[in-house]
């Protein structure tokens, strides 16, 4: 009991605290709570992964990328840590490391469907669309209403000129896209009519 009260911290009280205000949307305050977590545990890889996503929100992504490295330091086989790793290099246009990362979170979970999408968008972009599609389909067989796979999914076909196919995907988004998707649901419908014709 003694120990309860001499210490006035207990075990992540920030975390807590930081995942309550980042949910209202207090991106600072949420900030600085982690940046209090790991004062107290600077072994606390979830706060080190969790305050990278904050900072990439924040536009500060290289110290992002700095935060999923401490969290790897602690734990090397954090899926999650080389996912956000490999998603926040792919927002810097760094698509080979991007990819690599994924591959690293996909031999630590090979169901983490983020990587294994991410790393489909990644190869898109270089333009690997059959790899791409491959990785759509496995993200589709584990969830068949990812609205992410189905869209990329439809343009990586049209992008390879199979008109069927990337009208059945585009069907398939438009089936489970959300209605905040407005202009890019306008776009889909318009590229179904052109491709139909």
């Amino acid at each position: 009991m003694f120990k309860l009260f001499n210490n006035p911290q207990p075990a992540n009280v920030w975390f807590n605290k930081a995942k309550a205000l980042l949910a209202l949307g207090r991106f600072n305050e949420g900030l600085s709570a982690l940046d209090k977590e790991l004062a107290i545990d600077p072994r606390n890889k979830d706060a080190w992964v969790l305050k990278g996503a904050v900072l990439s929100d924040l536009g500060r992504v290289e110290e992002a990328i700095g935060c999923c490295d401490k969290a790897l330091s602690i734990e090397p086989q954090n899926s999650q840590a080389w996912f956000c790793k490999g998603s926040w290099l792919g927002t810097l246009g760094r698509d080979e490391e991007a990819v690599k990362c994924c591959e690293r979170a996909l031999s630590i979970d090979p169901r983490n469907t983020e990587a294994l999408f991410w790393k489909g968008s990644r190869l898109a972009r270089l333009g690997r669309h059959e790899d791409a599609i491959r990785l759509y389909n496995e993200v589709l067989a584990i969830n068949p209403r990812n609205v992410g796979a189905w869209h990329n999914k439809g343009l990586s076909e049209d992008i390879l000129g199979r008109r069927l196919e990337a009208v059945k995907n585009y069907r398939k988004y438009l089936e489970f896209a959300s209605s905040q998707d407005a202009k890019e649901i306008a776009f889909i419908r318009q590229r179904i009519q052109e491709l139909e014709r």
